[in-house]
């Protein structure tokens, strides 16, 4: 899958067949696409490994079993890993070599 961390560091790299995957994707809801589109804003920062749930809640303004669920969607499609045992780590494909 194709989201990588820009040598910048100020940034990632979104390739178009991620993008293409997600907008065909009929599994996702909207509320993923909104955890998803969130995770990516900060996915350059150190801030992704230390994110929880309850914060990504309060930034969108969703309910926590909302982004729950989002994540457990996210998680069955393949756009993101989560470590369970550490409710707070989120890792979008953290070993993608695609570019």
């Amino acid at each position: 899958m194709g989201v990588k961390q820009s040598k910048n560091k100020d940034s990632v790299k979104v390739t178009h067949d991620f993008l293409l995957d997600c907008a065909k994707n009929k599994n996702l809801t909207k509320k993923s696409y909104r955890v998803l589109l969130y995770l990516l804003t900060i996915a350059s920062s150190k801030r992704l490994e230390q994110i929880s749930q309850k914060e990504i809640s309060e930034e969108l303004d969703m309910d926590k079993s909302s982004v729950s669920l989002a994540i457990r969607s996210l998680v069955e499609e393949g756009y993101i890993s989560h470590i369970p045992f550490l409710q707070s780590c989120l890792f979008i494909d953290p070993d993608d070599d695609e570019y």
